[in-house]
């Protein structure tokens, strides 16, 4: 009884961990099939995929405090903070183009905590999953950055 829980819980995470991907491509599909006009575009959808992400980013740095916390290492609390505190900064304070830099750094800097620093907190299945979650969130921020 108690594996088969282990693996629906398993199976939840990863379903709703593909679903998180398909808000980071609204603003690339908005823009490539020309949807909205000028006007509704300006409101709606600029840099949704961007914010997305900082939501995103808070939430990732977030679990690894936790985490931190949970395993007692007090020496590594600072590290989930750094993009935190610099995606809210450069929202507030920086100018475009160096928010979106700094949302796709962070959504690296947040696998890499995972991979390197929390390595042995997590599953494997876990970590290929935020692997392959990352590559495919950090894509269509790239090419946004890049067209508009």
């Amino acid at each position: 009884m108690r594996q088969e829980h282990k693996l629906t819980s398993k199976r939840m995470i990863e379903f709703l961990s593909i679903l998180g991907i398909i808000p980071f491509y609204f603003e690339l599909f908005d823009h490539l099939l020309h949807l909205n006009t000028q006007f509704e575009y300006e409101t709606r959808f600029r840099n949704f995929s961007f914010i997305y992400g900082s939501l995103i980013i808070s939430f990732l740095s977030g679990m690894h405090w936790q985490k931190l916390i949970n395993a007692e290492n007090i020496k590594l609390l600072y590290l989930p903070m750094i993009p935190v505190i610099l995606v809210w900064l450069s929202f507030l304070f920086t100018p475009e183009f160096f928010f979106k830099i700094i949302i796709i750094i962070g959504l690296i800097w947040c696998l890499l905590v995972d991979l390197l620093i929390l390595r042995e907190l997590n599953q494997d299945w876990f970590l290929k999953l935020r692997s392959i979650v990352t590559f495919l969130a950090i894509p269509p921020l790239f090419v946004i950055f890049f067209v508009k």
